[in-house]
């Protein structure tokens, strides 16, 4: 009895110890392949992060400009000095009322336009102090557009300039070698007659009775006169 107790107690101390050992011999393997396994991680650089670029917003188109639109032209006067050279004075319809100048040289056949002078067209109503509805021409290079203002070229039409005329021009009319225009300084005086010869530049006032308005005198037959008398 007593051997086989001791056999037995020492079996099972035996087996303690053994448990003991494989429990410690576990634990240094464990330690061992932690201290094994954890290297040190290096540093990572920093990701570097970008902001999205945010879209500029697209320009808004601008508005389309739309053409002005076509101007309708009306004849207002035509001067004819022979059988083939001619000139019209024409106006815009259109609220800007702006004027042309077209010329002809075969009695009419054709037309082109010479000059579009910044020159407002008067239309007899309220007619603008440098407006004009009339056209007269002296011979081929030397013409007027006036009624109220007065307006001279020396090149058939292609170039306009104030003419050296003083007053409201009611009228001009052209003799064989010179031009006459009838003037008034304001709108309840007397009239004047001016008459130029030559190159149309320098304007004399006709010795003659002052007229009042309604006379009923033309300046086309006092031109006629004039000239028949020489």
């Amino acid at each position: 009895m007593a051997i086989s107790q001791v056999k037995h107690g020492e079996r099972r101390s035996r087996s303690g110890r053994d448990r003991g050992q494989l429990r410690s011999a576990s634990l240094v393997l464990l330690l061992l392949l932690l201290v094994g396994g954890c290297e040190p991680l290096e540093p990572q650089p920093p990701v570097e992060t970008r902001a999205s670029p945010t879209p500029s917003p697209s320009p808004s188109p601008s508005p389309e400009r739309k053409p002005d639109p076509p101007h309708e032209w009306y004849v207002h006067d035509v001067f004819f000095v022979d059988r083939d050279s001619g000139w019209a004075l024409a106006g815009s319809g259109s609220g800007r009322r702006v004027t042309r100048i077209y010329g002809t040289d075969d009695g009419g056949q054709t037309w082109a336009v010479l000059s579009e002078p910044k020159i407002p067209l008067a239309n007899g109503n309220n007619d603008p102090k440098n407006g004009v509805r009339g056209v007269v021409f002296m011979n081929r290079r030397v013409g007027w557009i006036f009624r109220p203002s007065s307006y001279v070229t020396h090149d058939g039409g292609r170039t306009w300039r104030r003419a050296r005329l003083e007053g409201r021009v009611l009228d001009m009319e052209r003799g064989p070698s010179s031009a006459w225009a009838l003037t008034a300084s304001c709108y309840r005086c007397s009239l004047t007659i001016h008459r130029a010869q030559g190159r149309g530049v320098a304007w004399r006032p006709v010795r003659q009775p002052k007229l009042g308005k309604g006379e009923g005198m033309l300046v086309s037959g006092l031109a006629s006169n004039q000239e028949g008398r020489g």
